[in-house]
């Protein structure tokens, strides 16, 4: 299994239209390691009865039963492997998929538009996947029983329970943020900051800036602020805000910001390094099950985990092209021989000794019974032949069908 996870690894460094390419012999196409770790039929076996439940037990009737266990296994293990730091931001994650599925949703602003909705935290330092939820049909049902400001509130306070009254700062997407959530929060001692708002909730401003000025109004909590440079931006934060901030531009040493606009800057390329990181390591291949889909989702998460953690153990910060890469080589080399040798010991054709004899047929009323050659046969050749392998039990033609099925491997 651990073979077959890594084959599928390896197939996102390389474009291929169909799965049979992989194993293709064309001298344009080939790639020997994946014949040399595993046949091609024992791949597609595995991709095919890939299964994570059993559907007789109870339970079974809800249609997330499919992968509920896998998820809730890495729920468990990304809560207890790290610690965050002080800062980690929440953000919505769409899995492609458009084939028909009562959990997909409908995002207009994300380029994934249609699939499967997530939410990930993660933290700000070092980009560990510290809890994640897919919103399924039994998930809302649990919070909206224990809450009343909405689903996707709910949702991130989830999310931020085991991390509240702890002084930790959290940031969020213009997607899920609102002032009743940002006040919910500040009152379990958590500080929040929206990376960008643009909702009619926040308190009416003026509606046009000259480049580099700020509107800033707040009753108590939160703070609402509004900065123009290239367009607008809304802010929410229950933090306090000093109008000089960091420089952006080290070359410009008047391009001045508020803090609140600097960290804004520094979430926004942390969240889009997480989802350039998901892109070059998405392991997703065409499938028409949906739970597939969501499992090679959740492995690169798992990816991604493991290179954090190994960066904070270590200190040697690996790109994650090159963790992945020396991953799978690490795994092919465990398992690979193992492998290689259980399915020499299925050829004996090719080492014991076979000799050509007539064949002969209790069920056939011919003087001379026929059969079909598999060699033949395989090449998708319809031929009938007077002789067979009375060892292999299988027609071969003498010449020169017999020498190539007891001489190579693939015949």
């Amino acid at each position: 299994m651990y073979s077959f996870l890594a084959l599928t690894m390896l197939m996102s460094r390389m474009k291929n239209m169909s799965f049979v390419e992989f194993w293709s012999k064309d001298s344009l196409l080939s790639t020997s390691v994946f014949g040399d770790v595993m046949a091609k039929d024992r791949y597609l076996l595995l991709l095919r009865m890939l299964h994570f439940c059993d559907n007789s037990q109870p339970g079974s009737e809800d249609r997330f039963f499919k992968i509920q266990y896998i998820v809730q296994r890495l729920q468990e293990c990304f809560r207890s492997a790290f610690h965050p730091f002080q800062k980690f931001y929440c953000e919505g994650n769409t899995l492609i998929y458009k084939g028909r599925l009562f959990l997909k949703q409908y995002l207009p602003s994300k380029k994934s538009n249609f699939g499967i909705k997530m939410f990930i935290l993660c933290d700000w330092d070092n980009g560990y996947v510290l809890d994640f939820v897919v919103c399924s049909e039994s998930f809302n049902v649990a919070l909206w029983e224990r809450s009343d400001q909405g689903n996707d509130s709910d949702t991130v306070i989830s999310l931020l329970r085991p991390y509240l009254e702890k002084g930790h700062t959290i940031f969020i997407d213009n997607w899920h943020s609102s002032p009743d959530l940002f006040l919910c929060l500040y009152h379990k001692a958590a500080n929040v900051r929206s990376i960008e708002m643009s909702r009619t909730d926040i308190s009416a401003m003026a509606e046009k800036l000259k480049r580099k000025e700020i509107q800033f109004t707040s009753s108590n909590i939160p703070l609402s602020l509004k900065w123009h440079e290239r367009s607008a931006l809304w802010m929410l934060s229950t933090l306090s805000m000093d109008q000089s901030g960091g420089i952006i531009n080290q070359a410009l040493e008047s391009d001045v910001k508020p803090n609140l606009i600097v960290d804004y800057s520094n979430s926004m390329c942390a969240i889009e390094k997480l989802g350039l990181t998901l892109s070059s390591t998405e392991y997703m291949r065409k499938s028409i099950k949906w739970y597939k889909i969501l499992f090679f989702h959740l492995l690169d998460l798992s990816i991604l985990n493991a290179r954090a953690l190994h960066k904070v153990l270590t200190g040697k910060n690996f790109t994650i092209a090159k963790f992945e890469l020396t991953l799978i080589r690490e795994m092919l080399d465990k398992y690979k021989e193992r492998n290689r040798s259980e399915e020499k010991t299925l050829l004996p054709r090719l080492v014991e000794r076979h000799f050509l004899s007539l064949y002969v047929s209790e069920r056939s009323k011919k003087k001379n019974p026929v059969t079909r050659c598999i060699v033949c046969s395989k090449h998708n050749n319809r031929r009938e032949t007077r002789y067979w392998c009375f060892k292999c039990r299988v027609g071969l033609c003498v010449v020169p069908c017999f020498e190539m099925y007891h001489t190579r491997e693939d015949y």
